[in-house]
């Protein structure tokens, strides 16, 4: 984990445009794993 965390991050910054065209960005801080897993499904239409 430290070695690829020198090349690759887990967290984008605020703010920042992303060239990605499948990309959400949640903050799950306050919400259980279903809920989380929930919003995921929806934006990305699976299931």
């Amino acid at each position: 984990m430290r070695k690829t965390s020198e090349k690759y991050r887990l967290n984008s910054y605020e703010g920042e445009s992303l060239p990605f065209e499948n990309y959400m960005k949640i903050d799950n801080t306050n919400l259980p794993p279903a809920e989380a897993a929930e919003m995921i499904k929806v934006n990305f239409a699976i299931g």
